[in-house]
């Protein structure tokens, strides 16, 4: 019995490490697409990809950079949940089941693109800043605060 659990431990133990450097890499590759203000745990970027193609007035690439965004933002959701990311079609749908009611409210607020005005692409950043907000707190539950996030994705990185 005794080794059956420790065993159980120690694949608990090297899943969480498995995690913790899944959410380092996400976090990074997050920082250089959205703009962490407050330099939440050192990931403050001065020149983001969104920032550049905003000042270049690129729209359509503001587009696309924010759905990557969205896409990093679900990964960390399913992540921070101990669920593997959902596969295209089941993405959402499986992702309720997971987060709050106003975070997936949130969400599904984001979703929609009418057309790529501007306005429109900073009314969604806005939507993301106010989902990255509660993700940061359900990180900073989740994840040890000496981390270094940086150090782990350059060693880690694919």
């Amino acid at each position: 019995k005794n080794k059956i659990k420790k065993l159980i431990k120690q694949k608990i133990n090297e899943y969480k490490t498995k995690l913790y450097e899944k959410i380092a890499i996400e976090l990074v590759e997050l920082s250089v697409l959205f703009l962490f203000e407050d330099n939440w745990r050192n990931l403050k970027s001065e020149q983001t990809h969104l920032v550049k193609a905003l000042k270049r007035n690129r729209l359509e690439s503001v587009a696309y950079i924010e759905n990557i965004i969205l896409e990093r933002i679900i990964n960390l959701y399913y992540y921070i949940h101990f669920c593997p990311p959902a596969d295209t079609k089941n993405r959402l749908y499986n992702l309720k089941k997971i987060i709050s009611p106003k975070i997936y409210t949130l969400i599904l607020n984001s979703l929609p693109l009418k057309d790529f005005t501007k306005r429109n692409l900073l009314k969604r950043y806005k939507l993301f800043s106010k989902i990255i907000d509660y993700l940061k707190k359900e990180i900073d539950k989740f994840l040890p605060d000496n981390l270094d996030l940086k150090s782990i994705y350059l060693t880690k990185r694919v």
